[in-house]
């Protein structure tokens, strides 16, 4: 995975944090086009399980974004079914 990847894969992990679901919505579209299929799919779904959770070996074992919408649904209730099922599907 290049630099150039992992900082914008990093951007949009981190868009939940600070922003809407309809941002981060926007940010997949946008950059689902640029990233590679196997870099998105690392993106969206982790390459390696770490504690009980879905991680991105390559950068540092940060949690891919299926594990943050698990949580967001799950812990925080920052997003609903609905929104999950939808940007699990971009």
């Amino acid at each position: 995975m290049q630099k150039e990847d992992q900082c914008i894969i990093v951007n949009i992990l981190q868009t939940l944090i600070y922003n809407s679901v309809a941002d981060l919505k926007e940010k997949l579209i946008k950059y689902k086009q640029i990233l590679s299929n196997e870099n998105y799919t690392i993106m969206m779904f982790g390459n390696f399980k770490y504690n009980n959770n879905y991680v991105i070996k390559e950068l540092d074992n940060r949690w891919c974004l299926k594990t943050q919408l698990d949580y967001h649904l799950e812990r925080t209730k920052k997003i609903n079914k609905l929104e999950y099922n939808m940007l699990i599907a971009i």
